[in-house]
């Protein structure tokens, strides 16, 4: 369309003069304010006998005159390119000798590359100008002319220019596994009787199953499927997920070339409901293997990997009985857990987990490539971002979870207190006369927070290098008084270093109202906000906040005794804690492994693998980066 415009302001100039002498345009589209209109240009009779060079109507019959005329144009021409030459050169002289050359030459170079290289997400499509995701670190790539997959799900693509930590890039190795799992998914998925498959316990040739069941709310749900799909890739087995939890209308579809959901037909309810738990299967198999029997493995199995788990449950992690488990073609996987952690025990998963993740940000790059929310929840999503993130010179989350419908004050003064001995936001407490900056978005209302300048109580607590900058705060909770109370306290005070900060909260239900979809709508979008933050403060062992986080890369900060002192916030109210994924927090811990011998038992969790460390001042266990 660019390129129509600056043809019709070209003809829209003179028409009759420039079509007139090209002899063979008729009937023209003149692009004039974004229309067409339709304008007949035609040469006059006589233009070809009398016209001479001149050419054209009422000039012909004083051809006699033209070439003096048009020597002295040529002249003219000439003398002009000649400047043009002159210019030029010293321009080139010029950027040569400047101290910003470096940056020109790299600046032409990058749009040379960016030229040859058509698959490169640009990310100036959500406003972050200069950044490109080049196709070897893409989880979804774009094909070979630059196009998406699939006419939906903008954020497969648009979600990766907003995560602010750079340090986290998928492997080559992983990225081949992500390709080989899309065709080998379509294989054993499309064209096939599922059904009467999983009525006979069978499987196609070279197809196991892995079928997945929501439990608990929104954030036990995503990271147990991600612990799900992680544990697919390491056993080849295909992951689907059941209709009831209604997943497929909150996320896109993972897999280009086949879906994910259990087909309608299929009676995996049925089958759940009936079949042995894993724990049991692996009791028998015990005994069998005791009494010198062969092990008979069943057909359908359950892996129920839950906070209600009994001890034979937790022998999943057993390299003998992911042995035994390898035999069962279909395994149904119940889980609340984020149990990634775990599998580093097995010695042949902890060998792959290794290579395809030698970062050990598991979870964000298993989490990155299967989970993007639907259109309708990104345009929520990128409406608040755009008007009240994007702006911002430093950007904070805080999440909070209540797991009582009772608003607390003494959480308001944890949360302020963390803040401000972490450095996030300024100690305002000593002076006075700043406005309260606080609002909330109900449903699709973009209501617009009122900003105000607050300062910090010091140069010590708060660099004048901050001075002036504006921070947003994404604060989300059940309750929205703790967002008024954050903005409320910003009232109280201000010193010399101002600040422009907004304390957003963009929804508050007031109570878990998991399965309704309107609520799980906000709480997709509140998660992948706050996982957009540069930085964040989060409730210890909650689930939503592992989700946050962990899609970041970032080690958050994190309350210390949360909920556990009435009346005072401890001291020192927060700490940073060591891993940046999620926590498992019913890990296995002083456990044998009888059908492997007493090497492989499980004492101490943290103690007894490099990658496994206790969550600092969380429950249970989490891959550790390798940096304190």
């Amino acid at each position: 369309m660019a390129r129509s415009l600056k043809l019709g302001m070209l003809v829209s100039a003179d028409p009759n003069l420039e079509l007139a002498r090209s002899g063979e345009l008729e009937g023209v589209g003149i692009v004039e304010a974004g229309e067409w209109k339709e304008k007949s240009v035609r040469t006059p009779p006589m233009a070809a006998s009398k016209g001479g060079l001149g050419g054209g109507g009422a000039g012909g019959g004083k051809a006699a005159s033209k070439p003096t005329v048009h020597i002295w144009v040529v002249i003219a021409c000439l003398g002009l390119l000649a400047w043009f030459l002159l210019a030029l050169g010293f321009f080139a002289d010029v950027v040569r000798r400047s101290p910003y050359s470096s940056a020109i030459t790299q600046h032409l170079q990058t749009k040379t590359w960016r030229r040859a290289n058509p698959a490169e997400i640009d990310c100036g499509v959500v406003g972050v100008e200069g950044k490109f995701i080049p196709k070897d670190q893409q989880y979804h790539p774009l094909t070979e002319k630059g196009n998406r997959v699939g006419k939906s799900c903008r954020s497969r693509y648009e979600q990766h220019c907003l995560w602010k930590s750079s340090n986290f890039r998928p492997t080559a190795e992983f990225l081949g596994v992500l390709r080989s799992y899309e065709e080998h998914h379509s294989r054993c998925v499309e064209g096939h009787d599922l059904q009467t498959a999983l009525d006979q316990g069978s499987a196609p040739k070279d197809c196991q199953y892995l079928i997945w069941n929501d439990l608990d709310g929104k954030g036990n749900q995503l990271v147990s499927l991600v612990s799900a799909f992680v544990y697919a890739l390491l056993t080849r087995r295909v992951l689907l997920i059941t209709r009831e939890a209604q997943l497929q209308h909150l996320l896109c579809e993972p897999f280009p070339s086949s879906s994910w959901v259990v087909p309608e037909e299929v009676p995996h309810v049925r089958h759940r409901a009936k079949e042995a738990r894993h724990g049991t299967f692996y009791a028998r198999a015990l005994n069998e293997t005791a009494q010198g029997r062969p092990v008979t493995a069943p057909k359908h199995l359950v892996c129920f990997l839950s906070n209600l788990q009994k001890p034979d449950d937790l022998r999943f992690f057993c390299p003998g009985e992911q042995k035994l488990l390898e035999k069962v073609p279909w395994l149904f996987f119940w889980s609340n857990q984020y149990s990634v952690p775990g599998l580093y025990f097995v010695p042949g998963f902890r060998a792959k987990l290794n290579a395809w993740f030698p970062d050990r940000a598991v979870f964000l790059h298993a989490g990155r490539y299967l989970l993007s929310p639907r259109d309708e929840i990104w345009l929520r999503v990128m409406r608040i971002y755009t008007a009240h993130m994007a702006p911002a010179d430093r950007r904070v989350g805080i999440q909070i979870r209540a797991w009582s419908n009772e608003y607390k004050p003494i959480i308001t003064r944890h949360i302020l207190s963390c803040a401000w001995f972490s450095g996030l936001l300024p100690n305002v407490s000593s002076a006075r006369g700043a406005n309260s900056t606080s609002s909330s978005l109900e449903d699709d209302d973009m209501a617009t927070p009122v900003e105000d300048d607050v300062a910090n109580r010091d140069a010590e607590d708060f660099s004048a290098a901050r001075a002036g900058e504006r921070v947003s705060v994404v604060l989300t909770s059940l309750r929205r008084e703790y967002a008024e109370g954050v903005a409320e306290a910003f009232a109280e005070g201000r010193t010399e270093a101002r600040q422009t900060v907004t304390v957003l909260s963009p929804s508050a239900e007031g109570e878990q109202r998991t399965g309704r979809m309107s609520h799980e709508r906000k709480a997709i979008a509140d998660m992948w906000l706050l996982s957009f933050a540069d930085d964040l403060i989060s409730t210890p062992r909650s689930t939503f906040g592992y989700v946050a986080h962990g899609l970041a890369g970032i080690r958050p900060i994190v309350f210390n005794r949360y909920g556990l002192d009435p009346d005072t916030v401890p001291d020192p109210p927060c700490l940073r804690t060591n891993v940046p994924g999620p926590c498992f927090i019913d890990h296995p811990h002083q456990m044998s492994c009888p059908l492997d011998g007493p090497a492989f038992d499980i004492g101490d969790s943290a103690t007894a693998l490099p990658e496994v460390r206790h969550c600092l001042l969380q429950w249970g266990v989490g891959v550790f980066e390798g940096v304190d």
